[in-house]
């Protein structure tokens, strides 16, 4: 994770901000919907290599920015629902209410912002477990996915079955 932020004009050292585990990816929560305008959030993520965001909706648009690294994203019925990779320097768009998924790809960790609204930011904030910088991240219990469904319904996230998930090339 890099050395600086910006929030509410003001810069301060990105290495002073807590480092969260949220679903098998780093996050740091540069700016949250209370501290932001029009309830928007920016985040920025690292997913290790290998890392696979299982298929699922919400009503908050999100928007990445890959700084570096890889990204696969697919979006039902976006280019033909299939896998495109995103690189560094370019951002997607993905719409409110539309099925997709991500992956890391290529043989590095993706460093990626991604911008959202207080909606998906409050789910993300519930499953936030706290790590150290250079601490390993470990698997997901049974308990931490029961904590992922009920913030899920809380939050209107639609989550895909294994069997969807296997159907677009993830081995969730």
């Amino acid at each position: 994770m890099s050395e600086y932020k910006s929030r509410e004009g003001q810069v301060v050292a990105a290495s002073r901000e807590q480092i969260y585990q949220v679903l098998g990816v780093l996050q740091q929560f540069l700016v949250k919907p209370q501290e932001g305008a029009n309830k928007i959030a920016l985040i920025r993520g690292e997913l290790p290599e290998g890392c696979e965001i299982p298929l699922h909706s919400h009503r908050d648009v999100e928007i990445f920015f890959i700084i570096s690294g890889q990204v696969s994203i697919y979006v039902e019925g976006l280019n033909g629902s299939a896998w495109k990779t995103i690189a560094e320097g370019e951002a997607v768009s993905i719409p409110g209410g539309s099925k997709h998924a991500l992956r890391a790809a290529g043989t590095t960790p993706a460093d990626v912002i991604s911008v959202t609204g207080g909606e998906l930011f409050s789910f993300f904030e519930a499953l936030a477990q706290p790590i150290a910088e250079g601490e390993v991240m470990i698997a997901p219990t049974m308990e931490t996915m029961q904590g992922v469904f009920a913030a899920a319904a809380k939050y209107g996230i639609w989550l895909a079955s294994p069997e969807e998930n296997r159907a677009i090339g993830l081995a969730m």
